[in-house]
């Protein structure tokens, strides 16, 4: 499971969540 905070992502965000997606079978949860 990734965790990451809800909101606006930053682009070193959604590069390093795209990155492991391709990697292996995640599920991304956001929180407060």
């Amino acid at each position: 499971m990734l965790v990451t905070h809800s909101g606006r992502f930053h682009a070193d965000e959604v590069f390093a969540i795209s990155m492991l997606l391709m990697l292996e079978d995640y599920e991304i949860t956001r929180t407060r």
